[in-house]
């Protein structure tokens, strides 16, 4: 029962485990009354489920997956997560059609003191009108491992990012705290012992009043070297203002991904390209 719980976490079937109810009455007993096997749980269009998942997973902590549901059904499953005892561990809600009280709610109360996994997107069709915070934190949520947001307010406390493995920050996530790229630098050079994939694919960082552009550059070019060690992955799609200063700093394994894609004039492309090869090609 502990492998198949562990496979739960690994795979988009999370209740393929369940045929072992069927052997019979004991393993059904047994699996039952296993909290590890009914963590996990994928919301769908009955709250019946969820309801029983939480009975029975009541001395372990949460994942929630939600998606492709009404939005009444995600604010009652956010609503029933917020008075699960043991807390959530993980809470992934890619795709939401817009801000929901419920999830405001869960973030104030404390049962997301055990988060590891942490993923907010909005539709695709969703136009930010707003960038709420919900009060994410180091001390608040001191384990975080993973972390993908859209649409939701970046803390701009680099101890935040100290453990992530995984951080991937997309549009409308930098305007209420004015997280700027030298938020980002200082955000990886935190991260830098243990982040494995980066994903920057239509991040827009706060950018500096006119006045303060060119002392904001000159800093960037006295940042020291961020070695990213463990780096697996790395994908970037954004502006260039972002892109020249990241990959200037940046230090990663040679057998690492690489995807970075720039939109830029044509009349700018040869003055881009002589910025950026110097961060691929070392100089002889």
């Amino acid at each position: 029962f502990t492998v198949l719980a562990c496979r739960a976490r690994q795979t988009s079937a999370p209740t393929s485990w369940m045929h072992v109810l069927l052997v019979c009455r004991y393993w059904n007993e047994v699996a039952s009354a296993t909290s590890a096997l009914w963590r996990v749980v994928h919301v769908n269009s009955s709250l019946d489920w969820l309801r029983l998942c939480l009975h029975r997973c009541s001395r372990a902590s949460l994942d929630l997956h939600i998606a492709g549901v009404r939005l009444e059904v995600m604010d009652a499953a956010l609503t029933l997560a917020a008075h699960h005892p043991p807390g959530v561990r993980a809470l992934l809600i890619p795709g939401y059609p817009r801000r929901t009280p419920a999830l405001r709610a869960l973030f104030a109360t404390s049962k997301l003191q055990p988060l590891e996994e942490l993923v907010i997107r909005p539709a695709e069709s969703f136009a930010a009108d707003e960038e709420p915070a919900y009060a994410l934190s180091a001390a608040r949520h001191p384990p975080i491992r993973v972390l993908e947001l859209a649409g939701v307010a970046i803390p701009r406390n680099p101890a935040f990012f100290a453990h992530l493995r995984v951080l991937a920050l997309h549009e409308h996530c930098c305007a209420t705290h004015a997280f700027a790229v030298p938020d980002l630098l200082d955000a990886l050079a935190a991260a830098a012992g243990a982040l494995e994939e980066l994903d920057l694919d239509r991040f827009a960082p706060h950018l500096p009043a006119p006045a303060q552009a060119a002392a904001q550059a000159a800093a960037l070019e006295q940042r020291p070297l961020i070695h990213l060690a463990r780096l697996r992955s790395l994908h970037v799609h954004t502006s260039s203002a972002v892109i020249v200063p990241l990959l200037r700093v940046l230090l990663f394994p040679t057998d690492a991904v690489v995807d970075v894609r720039a939109a830029v004039d044509p009349m700018d492309a040869a003055h881009l390209g002589k910025q950026l090869l110097p961060a691929f090609v070392p100089p002889d």
